[in-house]
């Protein structure tokens, strides 16, 4: 076989083996979907969104009215008990009793003062069983009443600021849970990507490799070259089938990784295309951070914190101090020995209780545990403004790395396309004898190089992207905020 014919072999090859390496291809954007359909850490996420949702519809019924129906059906006592007789001396005497009773009550929460008003009806019945038993009964048939304390903590109030921004925190906590989710696939899928490329680098340097050989064996029995020469690329040769197998176990390592971030089965034949450029070439830092603080979730957490805190602090010093409590009622009442006695002539029933409560001598407990809720107030505020200069800078830095390696890949993809122009000059030009060997060894290495961090270039200006999505919520692409919906269980 002459020398073109062994080219054109070679070139042959070369083909199938790309072809074969187009099988079974799958895109970044397919890795994507798949991670989000199986991930253990959405559906986890989800969970939470359902349960803060479930959380959330709870917070809204607090301020609804509710119905309750109480009884005693029935209680029977017989006992002895000391009783007190009409000329002020006690006795012990032997009772025995049945009670009856069942009140229908509707209560409606005050939100704004932290009260209550309540509507009730009611009816009771009471059997004395002696020598001659005895029936009476006692009704209530409509009775308002209301429970107001005064100048204390307001629960409502609070939950009215704190609820709902926990049920927006859920929330995006979802989306931003897919754009970490997405972060990692495009880390694991570019090792990949990286692996399988660089042992294709090695497979075909391999096989040139051993054409090599073969041709230069035949210039060596011609007596075109030395013997050292030879050598140089047998030692080639056998240092390339180290190296395919030593990158098939990184290739296969790397699989693994990104097979258990999908959760999916693992396919030998599978392939990974190599994903375009992003068109996207600059991202302003002070956008990005103020999309972050208007998309973000760490917005939410931080309004969140801060209100608990604030909270946890009115709590402890309204308790902390004089108590006040209105309990008001006014009805109708009447007791009789029947039933349709009892609701007639009905009497008003007017109850007013101003409940007071004041702290004289504690020793500084209250003191010490309102100072202990102030401070920490004082350090959840601080701890909010050091993490929002964290998140400044952490942002800076996310973007400043993107728009860096961004203008980079442009020249790094000419240089990529130039050595491999260089290479196949090269490798003729040392097939002809014009060069050595080595010439030839170090423009096929930096073919490979080249290729190689080009890859390793757009695996950062991808990771990059992506942590600036997480942290903003922000397609930049699209320009457009990251919305979706979320399908609960």
């Amino acid at each position: 076989m002459n020398k073109k014919s062994r080219i054109l072999l070679l070139m042959f090859f070369a083909s199938l083996s790309v072809m074969c390496f187009s099988q079974n291809t799958l895109t970044l954007e397919d890795c994507f979907g798949i991670a989000e359909k199986n991930s253990l850490e959405i559906q986890q996420t989800k969970n939470d969104l359902q349960q803060a949702e479930y959380n959330y519809k709870f917070y809204k019924r607090q301020y609804t009215p509710s119905l309750y129906f109480g009884g005693t059906i029935p209680a029977f006592n017989r006992s002895i008990s000391k009783i007190t007789l009409p000329d002020g001396t006690e006795a012990f005497v032997s009772q025995s009793v049945g009670s009856y009773s069942g009140t229908l009550s509707l209560t409606q929460p005050l939100p704004w003062t932290s009260g209550e008003i309540y509507l009730s009806t009611g009816l009771q019945r009471l059997d004395l069983y002696t020598d001659n038993k005895t029936t009476s009964y006692l009704a209530t048939p409509i009775n308002i009443g209301l429970r107001q304390p005064l100048f204390g903590y307001n629960a409502y109030r609070w939950d009215r600021k704190i609820e709902p921004l926990k049920y927006r925190e859920a929330q995006q906590k979802c989306i931003e849970q897919t754009e970490i989710l997405n972060e990692k696939v495009v880390t694991a899928y570019f090792d990949c990507l990286v692996a399988q490329r660089d042992l294709y680098i090695s497979k075909t340097n391999l096989a040139n490799a051993d054409t090599l050989f073969d041709i230069m064996t035949q210039r060596y029995q011609a007596g075109k070259i030395t013997e050292d020469e030879l050598l140089q690329v047998e030692v080639s040769k056998l240092n390339y089938e180290l190296a395919v197998a030593e990158k098939e176990n990184t290739l296969k390592s790397n699989f693994d990784i990104l097979y258990n971030i999908l959760r999916t089965e693992k396919n030998k034949t599978i392939s990974l295309q190599e994903p375009a450029n992003l068109k996207l070439n600059y991202i302003d830092s002070e956008e990005a951070y103020r999309k972050a603080e208007g998309n973000g979730m760490i917005t939410l957490t931080h309004q969140r914190q801060m209100l608990e805190a604030e909270s946890n602090y009115d709590r402890i010093k309204k308790s902390n101090g004089i108590s006040l409590e209105l309990n008001g009622t006014l009805g109708l009442s009447k007791t009789d020995k029947s039933i349709p006695d009892v609701y007639n002539g009905l009497l008003n029933q007017e109850v007013v209780t101003l409940s007071l409560n004041i702290p004289i001598v504690d020793f500084g407990k209250k003191k010490y545990q309102r100072k202990a809720a102030e401070i920490t107030k004082i350090n959840t505020e601080l701890s909010i403004e050091q993490q929002k200069q964290d998140n400044r800078q952490a942002i800076e830095k996310l973007v400043n790395d993107f728009n860096t390696k961004a203008l980079q890949v442009n020249t790094l993809e000419k240089t990529k396309d130039l050595n491999d122009k260089r290479y196949y000059i090269t490798k003729e030009r040392f097939i002809s004898g014009k060069i050595n060997f080595l010439e030839y060894s170090n423009a096929e290495q930096q073919k490979a190089n080249s290729e190689l961090e080009y890859l390793k270039l757009l695996q950062t200006i991808y990771q990059s992207y992506y942590q600036i999505r997480q942290v903003t919520l922000f397609d930049w692409q699209q320009n457009q905020m990251i919305k979706k919906e979320i399908p609960l269980n």
